[in-house]
């Protein structure tokens, strides 16, 4: 869901299953950067109406499920027992 911060009305929601589960966020005023616990990055446009994805990758099979670090353009996660790096493109 994405919510009016003034109100916490509804603008938009998406029900696409890659969301079910935990989920990690990082924001700023015009996109959304979603890493699902299923190992789904997902970039969203925050400032339509409407659910507009920008891009989606899956990192790969694993636990996703700490929240990650963003470092410039390198994207530090925990996937099970391992750290990895990956730059952001």
């Amino acid at each position: 869901f994405c919510l009016n911060a003034d109100t916490l009305e509804p603008i938009w929601e998406s029900d696409d299953d890659v969301f079910r589960g935990h989920a990690s966020m990082f924001a700023t005023d015009s996109r959304l950067m979603i890493l699902t616990q299923y190992g789904d990055l997902v970039l969203v446009d925050v400032t339509q109406d409407e659910y507009i994805e920008n891009g989606r990758v899956h990192l790969g099979k694993g636990d996703f499920q700490s929240h990650p670090a963003l470092v410039g353009d390198r994207l530090i996660v925990r996937k099970g027992k391992e750290i990895v790096c990956y730059q952001l493109k």
